[in-house]
Formats: structure tokens, C-alpha cells, sequence
């Protein structure tokens, strides 16, 4: 009897708290991500869009908001994510990988020795979206493999549809 009790127990562990990961639920936008151990988030943004975490030894920061497409007739989330693009490489990150399809997309790049890996996911028919932009040293990339590896399947999109 106490195994079932223990078994059911270790089934009611939400797969984020195994590990120390965390969650993370977007109020505003609805969307969700599971947070790595060892990032401390500072509150949600005054306008309720997202939060900026940052690893405990500070090398690693984990940003995440939502938005609206707010774009002219025919446009939508694919200017979102074009638009995106564009304003990294203007800040100087070299874009080495990019793929996309309609419901999501994803892109990455170096500036220095640092990495940065961006997702975005669309949401309420393309009238949202939400997006997580991780940097960290690229002496750090194998171990932020299976992190990022987490954080795309554990990112799903708003609910939020108002």
C-alpha cells in the first residue's frame, strides 16, 4: 500500500518541479514556460507581458514577453518574427540558424562569445504571439543544449484571446 501512495505521489509531481525547474504562467497573454534551477525572475513588467530571469552567477538571461500583431491588413506573425530577426543582426548578432512555419520559429546567433537563441510561438490566430530570447557565454553551449532542448517544449502558446 505505501508504494501506491508514494508512486501516486511522485505521478502528481508536475514535470516542472522535477529538477528545480519552475513554471512560469503569463497572466496577461496566457502563454506558459518552465524556468531552468538557478534563474531568479524579477517580477512581471508593469504592463503584464513577461518577465527577465537571470542565472544565479549572472552569465545567463532568459527573457520572455508576449505581444500583439499589430500589423496592416495581411501581415502577422511572420513580420513578427522578420522584424525580429532584423533588429538582432542591427545589434550585431550573426545569425547562423533560422527556421520557420507558420505556428512558430526559431533563430540563433553569436556576437562575441556570447550566444543568443530566440523562439516565438503564434497565438489567438495570429493575433498574438509570445517569445523567449535566451543569451548566455558559448563556452556554455553544450551544457545549454538540453536546456533550450526544455524551454521549446515546454513553451506553449496564449490562451488569452480576448
Amino acid at each position: 500500500m505505501r508504494i501506491l501512495v508514494i508512486a501516486l505521489l511522485l505521478a502528481l509531481i508536475s514535470p516542472a518541479e522535477a529538477g528545480g525547474w519552475d513554471h512560469y504562467l503569463n497572466d496577461r497573454f496566457g502563454y506558459s514556460l518552465d524556468i531552468p534551477p538557478d534563474f531568479i525572475g524579477a517580477s512581471e513588467t508593469d504592463n503584464g507581458d513577461g518577465r527577465v530571469y537571470t542565472s544565479t552567477g549572472k552569465t545567463q538571461k532568459l527573457t520572455v514577453w508576449g505581444g500583439f500583431d499589430n500589423f496592416v491588413e495581411g501581415q502577422g506573425f511572420a513580420d513578427e518574427v522578420a522584424g525580429g530577426l532584423a533588429a538582432d543582426q542591427q545589434r550585431g548578432w550573426k545569425i547562423s540558424y533560422q527556421t520557420s512555419t507558420p505556428g512558430w520559429a526559431s533563430y540563433s546567433g553569436s556576437k562575441g562569445p556570447r550566444i543568443l537563441y530566440v523562439r516565438l510561438v503564434s497565438a489567438c490566430k495570429g493575433e498574438q504571439y509570445a517569445e523567449f530570447q535566451l543569451e548566455y557565454p558559448a563556452a556554455d553551449i553544450a551544457k545549454m543544449n538540453p536546456v533550450i532542448d526544455r524551454l521549446v517544449h515546454s513553451f506553449k502558446p496564449g490562451a488569452n484571446c480576448d
